[in-house]
């Protein structure tokens, strides 16, 4: 159907987009069933083989993936999405073909195949293990999709049953002829958006036409099926829990291990098949001097690309595939984090989970190849989202809530360039490099005997310091004093972004943080009905209210909004007052008590989940407030 192109100058670089639309076959469960399952199992494979062709920088790919997605009309609709690197169009456009060639030529490995049912069978019984918790707003809301699109429902138990009786249905030889005739995008509608910066110029039909048969015309060899590889070489020496004790007067216990590392613990009963962990250390960004921040900023981000142990990224993608193991990086101002969640009903998927968080803080692991594709990534967004409307926009808000400090500075292309890998391996180690640091929150459904014999085979285990005992540095970062107003100019939409912050220095603990959330629920109520309602100025009014008690303590206000430019003064000025009558304690009745009542509901429903307890005493710990002082504001 030849080329469209769109002229998106906010995209920030060119995308090449190819649809295909296929009919849909049956509307029979098994046959829609066993065609989503040879798709996931190609494309899978597929986009794990682009992933690793946008490490070369030779390539020309910054990014590519296929996907196999609803169409109008019953359908399915193959997308084919490609970024190439800038500069660098003809030589992505080639490598892009060639790895469709390559996947239609020879199908899938047996080891991509094996992993593809593998992931398939394991989201199922996620899916299984998980349904006694998945909340009615979401069954309601796939039921009706089920019946808008004469679809199955994956809440229903028929939907398990079809799924396993496909699995054992769909050999190699299946994945590989639907790959044979369908990976080539022919014939296709083309979309190109064009960046529309300097020397990006929208391809031809034709030139785009050129390289696709070249590339298609060209031999290709099949892949080289890589070996598996192991997370952890040799299981470490076995530690211990060295005291286990009840906390007075809440329902947690505490465990100290043998190398220094405590870790707090809820078993909770009102959740089923949910884990979760999370750890914290002191100090966070406020560690960092103004010169290393950016690199600090980005490290997480830099290194979580490297894989773990002894498995590069794609090897620990296989490694955790039709798993719920997760494990993430996180750092804020005052803190570094970790957290990660698993599946109690699967002993594999526990054990996985552990030796994950063994590997991440006992062997971390450097890959040039995956450093440098991330750092480019790092510079090329920069560069290319200098001139984005929300990218200046949370500048500014930056740089009023810390004075312009210098640490804040906006990044640019020169200072993305800088990032040092070495120096970021560096600081991680700072945050993460000595578990004894760490405070650890577990919660959730686990057996206690089970968790005990992984937690001192691969928590206990990891070789440790004494703990630093280190504090959040108070580096003098202040918020302008108001009352200051400023604008942004930016962006192409008629429409205004309103963004009013309050700080308030004021000691902040268990009971503050309640009488908070009632607060936030007050000023809600009363800018939603005043600015919305009697207004209809905005569609909806965000507030939030945080508080801090490191490096100093703080209570911040945050009230956003979108609205018309021409009533954005208005409103404002409404908003304004409105909270100033809040402030001076105007507050009725009727408004106190629906705010009251909105906060225990949220509480009563939120003690049903895992989040809501891990939260809990997250914060207390990470705030250094008294966990039996948390428990007097919930629903008891």
């Amino acid at each position: 159907d030849g080329v469209r192109y769109v002229d998106a100058p906010d995209l920030g670089a060119d995308r090449l987009v190819w649809l295909v639309v296929h009919e849909r076959g049956s509307s029979d469960l098994k046959s829609a069933m066993l065609g989503e399952m040879k798709a996931d199992i190609a494309f899978s494979a597929l986009n794990r083989r682009l992933a690793e062709v946008s490490l070369r920088s030779d390539s020309g790919v910054k990014e590519a993936s296929v996907s196999y997605e609803w169409a109008a009309g019953q359908g399915r609709v193959v997308i084919y999405y490609l970024v190439p690197r800038d500069g660098m169009r003809e030589a992505a456009i080639a490598s892009f073909f060639t790895e469709l060639k390559r996947a239609a030529t020879f199908g899938v490995t047996k080891g991509e195949y094996d992993l593809g049912r593998s992931a398939w069978n394991g989201t199922g019984e996620a899916y299984l293990t998980q349904k006694a918790n998945i909340k009615s707003e979401e069954k309601a809301s796939r039921i009706v999709s089920a019946i808008v699109d004469d679809d199955y429902c994956t809440y229903t138990q028929a939907w398990y049953s079809a799924r396993k009786t496909a699995l054992s249905g769909v050999n190699k030889q299946d994945v590989d002829e639907w790959l044979a005739r369908t990976v080539i995008p022919v014939p296709a509608r083309l979309l190109v958006g064009t960046a529309g910066k300097k020397g990006s110029l929208a391809p031809t039909e034709s030139e785009i036409g050129s390289v696709i048969q070249s590339s298609l015309a060209a031999e290709v060899s099949p892949v080289v099926e890589k070996p598996a590889g192991v997370l952890i070489q040799e299981k470490p020496a076995r530690g211990k829990i060295v005291t286990s004790e009840k906390i007075a007067g809440t329902p947690f216990t505490r465990w100290t291990l043998s190398n220094g590392v405590v870790v707090y613990l809820y078993r909770n009963a009102n959740t089923r098949n949910d884990f979760k962990v999370r750890a914290f250390s002191a100090g966070g960004f406020s560690l960092l001097d103004d010169g290393d921040f950016w690199t600090g900023a980005f490290a997480p981000q830099l290194l979580a690309r490297n894989g773990a142990g002894a498995l590069d990224e794609q090897g620990l993608a296989k490694f955790l595939s039709g798993m719920r193991t997760c494990i993430r990086y996180g750092v804020d101002v005052n803190h570094a984090e970790i957290w990660g969640e698993s599946d109690p009903a699967d002993p594999n998927d526990m054990e996985r989970f552990f030796k994950l968080l063994y590997a991440m803080l006992a062997t971390p692991r450097r890959d040039p190849i995956a450093e440098r594709a991330v750092r480019a990534q790092i510079s090329v967004w920069y560069a290319n989202n200098a001139t984005s409307p929300d990218f200046l926009y949370s500048n500014e808000i930056d740089a009023l809530l810390t004075s312009g400090n210098s640490r804040f500075k906006p990044l640019d292309a020169t200072r993305a360039e800088a990032f040092d890998p070495a120096r970021a391996a560096e600081i991680m180690s700072l945050w993460y490099g000595n578990p004894a640091d760490l405070t650890f929150v577990i919660t959730g459904e686990y057996d206690e005997m089970s968790l005990k014999g992984l937690v001192e085979a691969w928590l206990a285990s990891i070789p440790a310091s004494p703990a630093s005992n280190r504090v959040a540095v108070d580096r003098g970062i202040r918020a302008f004093k108001g009352p200051l107003v400023k604008t942004v100019r930016a962006g192409k939409d008629d429409k205004s972004v309103v963004t009013i912050f309050r700080d308030a220095e004021t000691p902040c603990g268990a009971k503050e943080a309640q009488l908070a959330y009632i607060l936030r629920n007050v000023i809600d109520i009363r800018l939603t009905e005043l600015l919305r309602q009697e207004k209809a100025g905005t569609y909806t009014v965000a507030v939030g209210m945080n508080l801090f008690t490191r490096p100093y303590p703080l209570a911040r206000t945050t009230v956003r909004f979108t609205c018309d430019p021409k009533n954005r003064d208005s409103l404002i000025a409404a908003a304004k007052k409105e909270l100033g009558r809040i402030s001076a304690g105007e507050i009725d009745d009727a408004t106190f008590g629906r705010a009251v009542a909105i906060q225990k509901q949220t509480i009563i429903a939120g003690e049903k989940t895992n989040d809501y307890w891990n939260v809990v005493m997250f914060l207390a710990l990470v705030n250094g407030y008294d966990i039996k002082d948390c428990l007097l504001y919930t629903s008891r």
